[in-house]
């Protein structure tokens, strides 16, 4: 006999089966029946002349696909998301996480032809990618200037990256003109360089979120075989994290959103400044550990509290004789006596030797303050010799170390009565 079980049970069972097998889809129908419920969720099916399943778009999901609002029923689209059994009635529908509409030319199926060709001719294969640099000095960016995405950009870099120079060469990025448009624009890039006007460590091509049909631009041939063939590393930075396009898999590095990109190029910035501010907190913990211990073990030797520790001594012997009735005594003044000459004596040779190690520390004090002296930069600096310190406060030891120096901060030049800003001469 079957083992028994109930229907919550199976219905459990069925939509484990359902989330392992069905997380993540991709399905292509008509859309029929779309609604949106006062919580601004949209709820639809999506059919073929056989059959039909019910699909729910949440709201956090459909403000990223915007193109939800556009569409009607008899629409065909290609939707993206996981299969969910809903218990309470026992009901399938798709959890929607990306709609794409199937437009004129049947955009998906032109996307995947020409994604499997460049596939087959190697131009996605990760040994051909070239190395974003760790550090970049010199950035080219290439998209809309009035779009959301500079701006997001530069937000982020604003906030995070410490050195890093971005250039702004303004292309089309949507529209049958934007390939050819961010072509001319990458062909510039690389005028910048033959010409030596400026290094460029990397290339960003950017623009923001979108539909299939906004993003055409980037999945062109000719544009991808020139980001292929392009000298320089080239980051992809087009659309939101569930936008994929050419671009993508033919650049040497995608990022989901512009905004990444920024975080990608600045990140090895921000790790070497975190770095720098511990290295920082350790270097004054340490040197306030060092002068405390040294400020106290100096403040045990101070003379004159050597001195007191004695007459404290000296004090307690006098109020002891003090106390002494020598009348009940007679027989013990001559000890008295003896012990008078003799603390007499100890208090001559005392402060005969006290003398004597005050001398001497005094003598040691003094040479201690002639190697102080010696090693006093501004004794150096009457010697006719200058100083050069940086605009972090750092002392520039060597030609090689100033010329890396930034052009456009002041120097100060310390003699022995003051200072002076200067700035170094461009090298051009």
């Amino acid at each position: 006999m079957n083992k028994k079980i109930t229907v919550t049970d199976l219905l459990s069972a069925i939509a484990n089966t359902l989330d392992e097998t069905f997380s993540s889809i991709c399905v292509e129908g008509e859309i029929k029946g779309l609604t949106q419920s006062a919580s601004k969720h949209w709820y639809f099916s999506i059919t073929d002349p056989n059959s039909s399943l019910s699909c729910a778009l949440f709201f956090m999901n459909a403000a990223r696909n915007p193109i939800i609002k556009t569409l009607k029923d008899g629409d065909q689209v290609i939707l993206t998301g996981s299969i969910n059994l809903y218990k309470v009635r026992g009901n399938l529908q798709l959890i929607v996480s990306s709609v794409k509409k199937i437009g004129k030319g049947d955009f998906f199926e032109e996307f995947e032809k020409l994604k499997n060709k460049l596939k087959v001719e190697g131009l996605f294969d990760e040994d051909h990618k070239k190395v974003i640099p760790a550090y970049p000095t010199n950035v080219v960016i290439i998209t809309s200037e009035k779009g959301a995405a500079i701006t997001d950009f530069i937000n982020v870099f604003k906030r995070r990256s410490q050195f890093m120079n971005l250039l702004l060469i303004p292309a089309l990025v949507q529209g049958e003109e934007a390939p050819l448009s961010i072509r001319v624009a990458m062909q510039k890039v690389l005028r910048l360089v033959d010409e030596k006007k400026m290094p460029v460590d990397v290339v960003v091509l950017m623009r923001g979120g979108g539909s299939i049909e906004d993003l055409w631009a980037f999945n062109d041939e000719l544009l991808a075989r020139d980001i292929y063939h392009f000298p320089l590393p080239i980051i992809s930075a087009v659309g939101h994290q569930i936008d994929f396009t050419i671009c993508d898999f033919v650049a040497d590095k995608r990022a989901e959103t512009p905004s990444a990109a920024a975080e990608i190029l600045t990140e090895n910035q921000v790790n070497l400044l975190n770095r720098l501010n511990n290295l920082r907190d350790t270097l004054k913990r340490n040197m306030d550990n060092t002068c405390l211990f040294y400020k106290n073990k100096l403040a045990k030797c101070d003379p004159s509290k050597t001195i007191g520790l004695f007459w404290e001594c000296i004090n307690t012997f006098k109020k002891r004789l003090e106390r002494l009735d020598v009348i009940k005594n007679i027989w013990e003044i001559t000890k008295v006596a003896e012990k008078i000459i003799f603390l007499d004596d100890l208090h001559s040779r005392l402060s005969q030797s006290m003398d004597g190690w005050l001398r001497q520390k005094n003598n040691q004090l003094s040479m201690l303050e002639a190697k102080l002296n010696s090693l006093d930069p501004k004794k150096v600096l009457e010697r006719g010799y200058s100083m050069v310190i940086d605009s972090n406060q750092q002392v520039i030891s060597s030609v090689k170390q100033f010329e890396k120096g930034d052009i456009s901060k002041p120097y100060e030049l310390h003699f022995v009565d003051g200072s002076s800003k200067v700035y170094r001469k461009s090298d051009q």
